[in-house]
């Protein structure tokens, strides 16, 4: 029965994103209360549908900080797919701090 309502809750955020989606963006960043896989849901999401818009660069560029592994793949997700000069610096210096790590 639960996956009957996650695909509801999906079915909508596909058919209404588009039209809210920079009222989802900036819901997102602001949002402190979301689950790191809710979180990780919605980036994803903006990567996917919207990474073309210029409101996504801060989502994304918060995103690579967080301490949820998979929030930062759909962050990186979202910078690949904006393609911007900007968007190629940040996906740099993530990937550098990443290979610094042990």
């Amino acid at each position: 029965m639960q996956g009957t309502w996650v695909d509801i809750i999906c079915r909508e955020l596909q058919n209404h994103a588009a039209a809210n989606a920079r009222e989802l963006i900036a819901a997102t960043r602001t949002e402190l209360d979301i689950d790191a896989n809710s979180r990780a849901t919605i980036v994803l999401l903006i990567a996917l549908e919207f990474s073309k818009l210029s409101e996504a660069m801060p989502l994304f560029s918060e995103s690579l900080a967080s301490p949820n592994e998979q929030v930062r793949e759909c962050a990186v997700r979202g910078l690949e797919n904006l393609d911007s000069k900007e968007a190629r610096r940040l996906l740099f210096e993530h990937r550098s701090n990443q290979s610094q790590r042990p």
